[in-house]
């Protein structure tokens, strides 16, 4: 019996520790032409939410060249990518009359569209449970 209860209790344990699994992503925002301001990096768990409702969202101090913005323990899985350089700290990408951002702005995958944002699968980029490090380049359109 005593077996039985400890086989149960490690098995547990496993079993917790899978669940609550967590990794940390870094992201070096390369293009950063200022320190003026923040760089904003939002990520996003579907192609339902993309550029809606970010699952996760952190922000570091912008750093002429290259900006570090680290995710911690975030879920393992696929991601959206996109950032921004809130040049003026007012927590938004500032946008001209026709809807075009005025902000340096860029996604995962250095992703483009046409005519208006990629699309989920092209600006995704995959957590796995040891974390990961990608690169988003942002420019002015």
């Amino acid at each position: 019996m005593k077996l039985f209860i400890q086989t149960l209790l490690a098995s547990t344990l496993l079993a917790c520790a899978s669940i609550g699994s967590a990794a940390d992503l870094h992201v070096k925002v390369e293009g950063v032409k200022s320190s003026n301001g923040k760089l904003t990096v939002a990520l996003y768990s579907s192609a339902d939410i993309y550029l809606k409702t970010p699952t996760h969202r952190a922000s570091a101090a912008a750093t002429e060249g290259v900006t570090l913005v680290v995710f911690k323990d975030i879920a393992p899985g696929d991601y959206a990518l996109s950032g921004y350089h809130d040049e003026n700290e007012n927590d938004k990408i500032d946008r001209e009359s026709m809807g075009i951002p005025t902000e340096p702005y860029g996604f995962g995958n250095g992703a483009s569209g046409a005519m208006g944002p990629p699309p989920f699968e092209k600006a995704r980029v995959s957590v796995p449970a040891s974390g990961a490090t990608t690169t988003l380049t942002v420019k002015r359109e």
